[in-house]
C-alpha cells in the first residue's frame, strides 16, 4: 500500500509496562522510547511515528511532550480506563477510533482504527435465505394449515389459480411462525461459521455498545462455547476423517481449508466472450444472455394449435392420475439437505407437513395433468454457472449451467416419468441401453462382446465395427 504525501517511512513502536514495575524501571523505559524515537526521527525528518501497547501505569508524558504526539485512543479500553493507547504525530490522517468489544476471554476492548485516505474494499458476499422452524412451531403451522379449505381448489378449473392458492396460504403460514430470515457470508468468513454463530456475535456487540454489562457477559461466554463447538464438530467432520485417508486427497484438502488451494479465487478473471474481455460488473449479464442464446433459434409453440389439440383430445385415463398415497409416499421420502428452489419452500418443510399438504399438491398435480398446462412457478429455475476446467477461458466453451427448480415441480415431473417409462417400456428396443432405466454403457459393452465373442466362434465371419456419436 502506498504511503500518504507527507510520510516517507513509519516508526511503529509496540509497548508492554507490566504493573510490576517500580518508577526507576518506569523512568528508564520512557527514556528509551524517547531516546530511539529521537535518533530515528533525525535519520528519517518525515516519518511517521505510532507508539502504542498497554502502557497501565506508566507516566507517557515522559517522551510524549517532547515528541509532540497525540493520542488517537479517546474511549475506555479495558472497564472505564484507557490501558491501551496509540500516540502518533499525524493524527489528522486517521479518522476517530471505533471501540468493538473483546475477543474471547480478554478483558481489553477491540480498537479499530481507519485512515482517511484508505479505500474499503468490499468482500464478496454470500445471501442465504434461511428458515429456522423449531419442533413446537411445525405443530403450530400444521394446526393452521388443517383449517385452510383446500377442497376450493377442486373448484377452480386453472392450475394456476390452484399454484397460487397454495402459495398464498402457505407462505402467510410461514411467515407467522417461521419468518425468512437472510444472512450474510463473506469469503474470508472461517469454514466452520454459521449463521447462528454470526447472530450470537452481532448479540453480543449490541449488548456491549448498550454497556448492558449482564448481559454482554451472558453471550460472550456462549459465543465463546458455541465457537469451541462449532470448531470441534468442523474437526471431527473435515479433518479427523482424512487420517484414514491417502496422503493425496489429504494435502488437498488440508489447502484447501487453509485457503492454499492452487486454484484462482476468482474462478472467473479474465474470461472472455466472442474473442472480447468480460468486466467484472458485466459478467452476470453477459453469461445470462450466452444461456438464453442456446435455445434462441427454438420457436415458441402456437398456443392457438395447443388449445385446439387440448380441446380434441379426451379425458385422462384414471390410471394416469395420481393418487394422494403417491404423493405422501414422496413427500415422506424428501431429501432433506437438498436446497430449495426459486419459491424457497425447503424440503424439510415438505416432509414434516406431508400429512397436511398431501391433498392439495395431489389436487394440483393431477390438475395440471387434466388441463395439460404447466404452473408458471414450476417453469422457473435458479441457474449456476459452473466451470468446466480451470481457469475458465471463455463463456462459450468452458461454463455449463445447473438449474434447481421448485421441489413441487420435481414431484410432478416425477410421477410423469413414472407414467412415460410405464407405457414405453413396451416399445422400447431390447439393444437400446441409453436413456432408459436399470440400463448403462456397461450393458451395451457386455452386449457388443456378447455378439463378437459369438461371431469370432465361426471363422468364417468377418467382423467389421463402426461406432458413431450423432450428439
Amino acid at each position: 500500500m502506498r504511503l500518504p504525501r507527507p510520510l516517507t517511512v513509519i516508526i511503529v513502536a509496540v509497548v508492554y509496562c507490566p504493573p510490576s514495575y517500580n518508577s526507576d524501571k518506569k523512568r528508564a523505559l520512557a527514556d528509551h522510547i524517547l531516546t530511539s524515537t529521537d535518533a530515528l526521527t533525525r535519520r528519517y525528518p518525515d516519518a511517521g511515528i505510532f507508539i502504542m501497547g498497554d502502557f497501565n501505569s506508566l507516566d507517557t508524558s515522559l517522551f510524549n511532550r517532547s515528541l509532540h504526539l497525540n493520542q488517537l485512543i479517546t474511549k475506555a479500553t479495558r472497564g472505564s480506563n484507557i490501558l491501551d493507547k496509540v500516540f502518533t504525530n499525524c493524527q489528522k490522517l486517521f479518522r476517530p477510533p471505533i471501540i468493538f468489544a473483546p475477543v474471547g476471554k480478554s478483558d481489553h476492548n477491540c480498537i479499530l482504527i481507519r485512515p482517511i485516505c484508505l479505500k474499503r474494499v468490499v468482500n464478496n458476499v454470500r445471501l442465504v435465505s434461511s428458515r429456522r422452524v423449531s419442533s413446537s412451531a411445525y405443530s403450530d403451522i400444521a394446526a393452521e394449515l388443517d383449517h385452510v379449505k383446500w377442497h376450493d381448489t377442486d373448484k377452480m378449473d386453472d392450475c394456476q389459480l390452484q399454484m397460487d392458492f397454495f402459495y398464498n396460504h402457505v407462505f402467510e403460514v410461514l411467515d407467522k411462525y417461521a419468518p425468512s430470515e437472510v444472512h450474510i457470508f463473506k469469503e474470508n468468513d472461517r469454514p466452520w461459521v454459521t449463521s447462528y454463530f454470526k447472530n450470537l456475535i452481532m448479540e453480543r456487540d449490541l449488548a456491549f455498545c448498550k454497556h448492558n454489562d449482564g448481559l454482554y457477559k451472558k453471550l460472550r461466554n456462549k459465543v465463546n462455547r458455541v465457537r469451541k463447538s462449532l470448531q470441534t464438530q468442523f474437526f471431527l467432520d473435515h479433518v479427523e476423517n482424512l487420517k484414514s485417508g491417502n496422503p493425496s486427497n489429504w494435502w488437498k484438502n488440508i489447502k484447501k481449508l487453509c485457503g492454499l488451494s492452487n486454484q484462482a479465487v476468482d474462478t472467473f478473471h479474465n474470461i472472455t466472450s466472442d474473442g472480447m474481455l468480460v468486466e467484472k460488473m458485466q459478467l452476470p449479464e453477459v453469461i445470462n444472455n450466452f444461456f438464453v442464446s442456446v435455445t434462441s433459434h427454438i420457436r415458441p409453440l402456437d398456443t392457438d394449435r395447443l388449445n385446439a389439440l387440448r380441446q380434441s383430445l379426451g379425458p385422462v385415463p384414471n390410471d394416469l392420475l395420481v393418487s394422494q398415497l403417491e404423493v405422501y409416499d414422496v413427500l415422506t421420502r424428501l431429501n432433506q439437505r437438498k436446497s430449495p428452489g426459486p419459491d424457497l419452500l425447503p424440503n424439510n418443510i415438505l416432509r414434516q407437513l406431508s400429512l397436511t399438504l398431501t391433498a392439495p399438491i395431489c389436487a394440483i398435480v393431477n390438475s395440471s395433468l387434466r388441463q395439460g398446462v404447466v404452473p408458471e412457478s414450476w417453469k422457473i429455475s435458479r441457474v449456476t454457472p459452473l466451470p468446466k476446467l480451470f481457469p475458465v477461458t471463455t463463456v462459450e466453451n468452458d461454463i455449463r449451467p445447473i438449474s434447481v427448480t421448485n421441489a413441487i415441480s420435481k414431484i410432478a415431473e416425477l410421477f410423469i416419468s413414472r407414467r412415460f417409462n410405464t407405457h414405453f417400456s413396451n416399445y422400447l428396443d431390447s439393444n437400446q441401453f441409453g436413456c432408459t432405466a436399470e440400463r448403462s454403457t456397461t450393458h451395451a459393452l457386455i452386449k457388443l462382446c456378447d455378439e463378437w465373442f459369438k461371431a469370432s466362434d465361426n471363422s468364417k465371419n468377418f467382423t467389421r465395427i463402426l461406432f458413431g456419436d450423432f450428439s
